[in-house]
């Protein structure tokens, strides 16, 4: 099973290295490419990590579809390297590689993490970081281990602010389980949070440079909308998150579960294991009371990406309900579904499959190239309306295609005060991508 395992990601990998030329990813990630020609300590929307990253590829593969997708692939096989080396120490070698193979072939990964950039991408990446860390912590006990997770600590809460939820996580596996409460004694483990906060200092910097409006923002963007509601709609939201959740990870969830309900009674514990379950309930619980409060409308704020990180663990929980109880037959068949539903997303994420590409993205990218170069042939300006995604997208073209002595106006009717302020440079680089910061305009 192993070799079989071995092959299987190894020809995935290739596949997606070959399509990385003819890929199309355009929406979110053209909004964050931009961040990449524009380095900054951070931005309003969230912390650099991404910026940096694309800037790298785009520094090897220059501006184009292909250099988003080497950055997905390059980034999803050190994932898979991690969850391999977890599940190594939660088992075996053969329950980090059915592991690794999951979480690769699984269908959320192939939508979220290998047809689009955002900063997902590298929240997924240090996640997996993390969790291997910890997990080599609880394996081997050396301090080094400890320094090792505060700086992927750092490196996490520098790619996306949600990844505090697996530190909330790592906290309460360490406060519940009593041989391990010691650790809050040790000097070293103050230490390694000391070198998560240099790591993370970056953010800190810009935001108390600009009055914490990328906090406030946060705050501001995500805050839940409490509503007065009947007992009947409670269960209807609470019921709709959890379908969310299993529709979503689907065997990820229902096979774990269903070992955990039905687990041999003279099973011998595993501190790996017994993290993962942890960190994985932090994380539903964390975003269930997130949701809760809210209007039914406000709990689709829950988006399908957020689940990503999720993945990590119960792929990692799935390889071993299924080796420990001997279903090779249902791993093989799971590993096929997964990877009929992941080719389809990576398939038709090219310019060979552009007509089964929706209109508002890759014909929305080739109606702007055509403007451009017209515009370019007849000298006349271009005037756009203030969208951070049309931005985007038109200096992407811009760059790609080679387009020059075209005059771009950027109308913004309702925030000229605005616009005069990232003129002036007073809110830092394109702080105007957000429809929310006129509040913040004093």
């Amino acid at each position: 099973m192993e070799r079989h395992l071995k092959i299987l990601l190894c020809t995935y990998f290739i596949i997606l290295i070959m399509l990385a030329p003819f890929s199309l990813m355009i929406g979110d990630t053209l909004y964050y490419w931009s961040w990449g020609q524009h380095l900054d300590l951070s931005y309003l929307d969230g912390p650099p990590m991404i910026s940096f990253m694309i800037r790298f590829f785009n520094s090897i593969f220059g501006n184009t579809f292909c250099a988003f997708s080497m950055l997905s692939v390059t980034c999803g096989a050190f994932i898979s390297y991690f969850i391999y080396k977890t599940g190594i120490l939660l088992c075996d070698k053969k329950t980090g590689l059915l592991a690794a193979s999951i979480w690769t072939l699984c269908p959320i990964v192939a939508q979220k993490i290998f047809t689009e950039i955002t900063y997902d991408i590298p929240e997924n990446l240090f996640w997996s970081l993390l969790l291997y860390m910890a997990s080599c912590y609880l394996s081997y006990r050396e301090t080094k281990f400890l320094y090792l997770m505060g700086l992927s600590a750092g490196l996490l809460l520098l790619s996306k602010y949600s990844g505090i939820v697996l530190i909330i996580g790592l906290l309460v596996y360490f406060i519940s389980t009593k041989e391990l409460r010691g650790v809050f004694q040790n000097v070293h483990f103050f230490g390694a949070g000391l070198l998560c906060i240099l790591v993370f200092s970056p953010v800190l910097i810009w935001n108390v440079k600009y009055n914490y409006i990328g906090f406030i923002y946060q705050f501001d963007q995500h805050a839940v909308v409490h509503a007065i509601v009947s007992f009947k709609e409670h269960l209807y939201m609470m019921a709709k998150f959890f379908w969310r959740l299993i529709y979503t990870m689907n065997f990820l969830i229902l096979l774990p579960v269903f070992g955990f309900l039905f687990k041999q009674k003279d099973q011998k514990k595993n501190i790996v294991k017994n993290l993962l379950i942890i960190v994985s309930l932090t994380f539903v619980v964390f975003w269930f009371v997130i949701a809760w409060p809210s209007s039914s409308a406000t709990l689709l704020g829950v988006r399908i990406n957020y689940y990503t990180p999720l993945a990590i663990s119960m792929s990692l929980l799935t390889s071993d309900f299924l080796l420990r109880h001997g279903y090779d037959y249902l791993a093989y068949g799971l590993l096929e579904l997964f990877l009929f539903i992941s080719l389809i997303f990576n398939l038709t994420n090219n310019s060979y499959f552009e007509k089964l590409i929706s209109k508002s993205d890759y014909q929305y990218y080739q109606n702007i190239t055509i403007m451009l170069q017209e515009a370019q042939k007849n000298k006349t300006p271009v005037v756009l309306k203030d969208s951070f995604h049309l931005i985007a997208i038109v200096n992407f073209a811009y760059k790609q295609n080679h387009i020059q002595d075209v005059v771009l106006h950027v109308i913004s009717p309702h925030r000229k005060n605005l616009w005069e302020c990232i003129k002036k440079d007073d809110l830092g680089q394109y702080c105007f991508w957000s429809d929310k910061l006129d509040d913040f305009i004093r």
